[in-house]
Parts: structure tokens; sequence; C-alpha cells
């Protein structure tokens, strides 16, 4: 099972750059990977202050080319979330992999067998 390489590059640019825009740049990212069966699934979670008024992420214009992006690589195999609020982002993408000869990232069936 393969994953684009470079996939998440773009998600952690738009966040980093939405984040060093903001006042007061203190708060935590916590990344989670994980890999089962099929399905590859990334969540993205930074905490934050508030976000002013008129600042919004979901109004950023890189999200729009990275969904335009995943739906070309991952027609109909993926799904991209973003939830923000109070103190708070969430970015959630689920693929589902096929098996492929494709260049990528390899993604092992058995987490004892990392490559």
């Amino acid at each position: 099972l393969t994953i684009a390489p470079l996939i998440l590059l773009p998600i952690l640019e738009c966040v980093f750059e939405q984040f060093s825009q903001q006042q007061g740049g203190e708060g935590m990212l916590q990344l989670r990977l994980s890999a089962s069966g099929d399905q590859f699934r990334f969540v993205l979670h930074l905490t934050t202050r508030p976000p002013m008024p008129g600042e919004s992420f979901s109004a950023n214009p890189r999200l729009a080319q990275i969904r335009k992006h995943l739906q070309s690589l991952y027609p109909d195999a993926h799904r991209f979330t973003t939830q923000s609020g109070a103190g708070f982002l969430e970015i959630e993408l689920q693929i589902r992999l096929k098996e492929t000869s494709s260049p990528g990232l390899s993604l092992n069936k058995n987490p004892s067998m990392a490559t």
C-alpha cells in the first residue's frame, strides 16, 4: 500500500502559515498518523489562542488547493475535514489505499516490519 510522497507537506505548511500570522504565537501541535488495513489516517490538532474577529482558517485559499490535489490523487477515496473553534484547529485526512505499484511512501501492514 502506498501514499503519494509529501502529501502531508501542503497541509502542514498551511497550518504553520496560519499559525505564524496570529499574534502571540504560543500553542501546542499534536500529530497522529495511523494505518490500518487499507486506511491511512492523519490528524493534526493545534491548540492556540482564540481567533481574532475576521480570522478564519476555513477561508484560507490554500485549503481549496489541497482539496483539489487530494481529489486528483484519490478520487472518491479520501475524506479531508477541518474544524476550528475558540482556541483550536483540527484537520483530519483519511485515505483509502489500494494496492499499487506507483512510487510513494510504503505503508507496511505489519508495524513491526517498518521500513
